[in-house]
Formats: C-alpha cells, structure tokens, sequence
C-alpha cells in the first residue's frame, strides 16, 4: 500500500494540481461510487457466543467434554465460570465482531477466531488462554452470520464523506501532454478512520 505521502510527493516533485472528481455529486454519481466500492461498506462477520471463564482449565475441562448442547453448557458456566458479569446469565458473551474486542472484560483473543473458523455451531473442542490474564475460555458457538453489505441508505452520508476525501492529481508532463494520477484511499471498515492509499493509477493522456 502507498502512504498519503505519496500524492504529497508528486505535488512537490511534478507540481502538480489536485482536483476532486466529485464535485456536487448527483444521486447517479453517489449511487454508482457506493455499487463500486461495496466492500468499503460492510458490517463485519459476527458470532453469537457462551463462554466459561477459569484460572484453572483442568477444573472444568472433564465436565466440559461431556457436554452434549446448549443448555448443558450454560449450567457449567453457570457453575465454574470466574466472570461474573457473565456467569450471572449462564456465561453468555453477545453477539462478537470477528477481529473486535470481546465483553465483559475478556479482551483480545487473536486465537478464538482462527477456531471459530473451523465449525459451524457448538462447542469449540479447546479452550482459548488470554495473553493478557492467562485466564481459559471455553467457548459455545449458537451462530455465525457473514459479512453483509450495508444499504445505500444507511452509508449515504459516509459514501459522500469518502467520494470527497478521493482526489486526482494533474500532472504536467515534459512532452506537454497531462499525466493524472488518481488516489484511493482505503479503509479497515465502513466504521473505521482512513489510513491510507490504496492506489494512486497513472493515465496520459
């Protein structure tokens, strides 16, 4: 990925000019940057998750194995569980965004996604230690739902936002022909701050 250094870096060297394609855009225009750039505008893959939070996972790791649904799980929460914010509703977490912080103090568990990754529902077969607490987690997946693009009409202000951040760069070039090098900038999630270039192409012309 190219730094917002770069579209500096050619203003400087080739003096060039920076305009904005999307000046006063139309509905048309907000419509179509918005059905090209899709991506830019997604909610997260999300998991719905029970956990049981313990020092020792020896402590609960038989009883745990044995555990055939739900409900059998969310008794062993509520009886081992160390959390107990959680433990009070029978080790329930929410609805967790891939890659987020998790609740109820938990925190970051780079590990858990890459488990999730392998099963559709129940339980995860080992728990998860906290790099930071060096606490254990045994998880019980209820559901996952996929990325899913948001509406036009939920992201309008943000697409109009990012249609005006986009710039292109007029370049005078040596043969008196114009060189313009366009800028995309691109972001981690719909929600998420600009934090760099995501191409800057070169078009004589």
């Amino acid at each position: 990925q190219l730094s917002q250094n770069a579209m500096a870096a050619l203003k400087a060297k080739y003096k060039a000019k920076t305009v904005s394609p999307y000046k006063n855009p139309s509905e048309a225009d907000i419509k179509s940057y918005y059905e090209q750039n899709q991506s830019d505008y997604e909610s997260p893959e999300t998991f719905e998750l029970y956990h049981i939070e313990i020092s020792n996972k020896d402590k609960v790791a038989k009883s745990f194995k044995s555990v055939k649904d739900l409900n059998g799980f969310k008794a062993l929460a509520a009886k081992f569980s160390e959390n107990k914010m959680t433990k009070a509703q029978s080790g329930y977490l929410g609805v967790i965004k891939r890659d987020f912080c998790l609740p109820y103090g938990v925190g970051m568990l780079p590990e858990l996604f890459t488990a999730l990754d392998t099963i559709r529902e129940g339980k995860i077969s080992t728990p998860v230690e906290s790099p930071d607490t060096q606490k254990w987690h045994f998880f019980w997946l209820v559901k996952k739902e996929p990325r899913k693009v948001k509406t036009l009409e939920r992201v309008h202000a943000l697409v109009m936002s990012d249609m005006a951040v986009n710039v292109i760069a007029v370049l005078p070039a040596p043969t008196g022909a114009r060189i313009m090098a366009r800028s995309r900038l691109k972001r981690k999630s719909a929600a998420s701050c600009w934090y760099g270039l995501r191409s800057i192409d070169l078009l004589l012309l």
